[in-house]
């Protein structure tokens, strides 16, 4: 869907919970904008709606699945064209507006970040998403190379996002967490006086 979350129009006493500034001049939302706290709320309500009196117009076998605003439908291969299209009719009726840029047809496709061939049927990680991967596990994997903590912080969400398809992946991910924690030495200058005292203050320590 396009600008899903401006499907839900803000009540008119609630308005002054979503506003901003700009040239000194006060501007509310009558709409709940995408990042809004709320907007999450209401439009999983708006979704759920529409996801249920869609189950009832394709009264055949299906499966539909939503995420947030990104929808597949599963659909029996003998009758899935002209279902798909009854199914935009009736969204379009409705008045939900689509991202037709995006709307793909057949037995491969991707959804949230996932690519999904039905023919196998398996799920894989996009080429792209693992030319992004691939040379940053390199540079962990590397003992001369002295990763930011940047690098670590985006390799741990990539992983973090592979792992949403496999739970029992998520402990192996505990060492990229121990760098995260682990303090960083940051060399200092000290003169002779104060290297005098550390030498002093260690000699003393248990």
């Amino acid at each position: 869907m396009r600008g899903a979350h401006k499907l839900v129009p803000v009540r008119f006493e609630e308005q002054g919970f979503s506003c901003f500034v700009y040239n000194g001049q006060w501007y509310v939302y009558r709409c709940c904008y995408f990042g809004c706290k709320s907007a999450a709320y209401w439009f999983s309500r708006v979704g759920s709606f529409l996801l249920r009196h869609l189950h009832q117009f394709i009264y055949i076998s299906h499966a539909a699945f939503l995420y947030v605003d990104d929808g597949v439908r599963l659909l029996p291969a003998d009758v899935a064209p002209l279902v798909a299209c009854c199914g935009l009719l009736f969204m379009c009726a409705l008045g939900v507006p689509f991202s037709w840029e995006k709307m793909s047809f057949g037995q491969t496709f991707q959804w949230l970040g996932w690519c999904f061939d039905l023919t196998k049927p398996c799920a894989f990680v996009p080429q792209s998403k693992r030319e992004k991967l691939l040379p940053l596990l390199d540079l962990l994997c590397n003992p001369a190379a002295k990763p930011e903590r940047r690098v670590v912080v985006q390799v741990v969400g990539l992983l973090l996002w592979f792992a949403g398809g496999r739970q029992w992946l998520k402990p192996w991910l505990e060492p990229l967490y121990k760098i995260l924690y682990k303090p960083r030495a940051v060399p200092r200058l000290v003169n002779l006086a104060q290297l005098a005292n550390i030498i002093q203050c260690l000699a003393k320590a248990p």
